[in-house]
């Protein structure tokens, strides 16, 4: 079975550390960033089968997630994480 290539970008280290856990349990890679603009520049060259993205860093001054060349051409795909406290940011 191939494994399933995750990247994990999170705010909270406790919700980090249980996503890492429940992934790892279904025999996926994972690996976690710390900020946007490293997970940007690593998705050209270790690419994943999916991002696991907080909604609160899917965006920063200099970058938007959701238009990186390989999410807009659907090369990866995304998972959006957040939480009930997110929903005005859902809205806009």
């Amino acid at each position: 079975m191939k494994k399933i290539n995750y990247a994990v970008l999170l705010q909270d280290q406790s919700e980090e550390d249980q996503i890492n856990y429940s992934l790892r349990k279904l025999n996926s890679n994972v690996i976690t960033y710390k900020s946007l603009e490293h997970l940007w520049k690593a998705m050209f060259t270790d690419t994943p089968n999916a991002i696991v993205v907080d909604i609160r860093l899917a965006n920063s001054e200099k970058y938007t997630l959701k238009n990186h060349p390989l999410v807009k051409n659907n090369s990866i795909e995304l998972i959006l994480f957040f939480r009930e406290s997110d929903g005005p940011i859902l809205r806009t």
